[in-house]
């Protein structure tokens, strides 16, 4: 393995990628100059050639800058919110369901193998000890079995994508979830959260508006309805400010 990294941090979290790997690489030796090319089977000299090599820029960021710098570690329960995002983008209901029982071989006899793999990935893609991981399957087997259930019913919806992207004055908004109904053709904009209350929180409602709005003009003339999904598997509308 070979690994290229194009710009060196101020400062080290101790969670890049490279950080996991550091401790499997091996120096290698760098010829200053190349071998004589040998023919390969057919007789034919091999080419050889040098890379270029580019020096350091000798401009340097701002001192003042470079200490107002601060890598953020997100906490135990950031990572468990978006462990539970990945759980509703790649499981589903069924392993959810599995992973809130789950533990080891020796622990949990009959589990499947299926659902200990997904607790293993979780736990170390997330940083997460087994329990959290549960909540978070939790989380998301409420979301998906609550109120908002019909959201992956295809009786009801003529229309669905996950992580979807939209470019909006010039910021790209991405929604967890987005479907339209059969019987209105509303559009619905859902976004999953595990905080508690999040309608209360106005960063999170802006959020929602700015989806809104994106989706608005993708689709001239459609109504489009914003809420969150929530962990407690409720369904929060937030409602159009009807003076903005």
């Amino acid at each position: 393995m070979l690994a290229l990294s194009a710009v060196e941090p101020h400062r080290d979290s101790g969670r890049s990628p490279w950080r996991r790997i550091e401790p499997l690489a091996q120096a290698v030796e760098v010829l200053e100059r190349a071998a004589a090319a040998t023919p390969d089977a057919h007789g034919v000299a091999a080419e050889t050639f040098f890379m270029p090599f580019v020096p350091i820029p000798s401009v340097e960021g701002s001192q003042s800058a470079i200490e107002n710098e601060s890598i953020e570690v997100a906490s135990e329960l950031a990572r468990q919110g978006e462990a539970m995002h990945w759980l509703l983008e790649h499981g589903a209901v069924e392993v959810a369901e599995g992973l809130e029982s789950a533990g080891s071989p020796a622990t949990t006899p009959g589990t499947s193998p299926a659902h200990l793999a997904f607790v293993t990935r979780a736990a170390r893609e997330f940083e997460l000890p087994l329990d959290a991981v549960r909540q978070a399957a939790a989380m998301a087997r409420r979301i998906r079995t609550g109120e908002g259930r019909w959201a992956w019913d295809k009786a009801v919806i003529d229309w669905q994508g996950n992580e979807v992207t939209l470019l909006h004055a010039g910021i790209t908004q991405r929604i967890d979830r987005l479907v339209r109904r059969r019987d209105t053709g509303e559009w619905w904009v859902l976004d999953y959260k595990s905080v508690h209350r999040p309608d209360e929180q106005p960063a999170l409602v802006e959020q929602m508006n700015r989806y809104r709005d994106a989706v608005r003009k993708a689709n001239p003339g459609a109504t489009v309805r914003v809420a969150f999904l929530t962990g407690e598997g409720r369904v929060v509308e937030v409602e159009e400010d009807a003076s903005a």
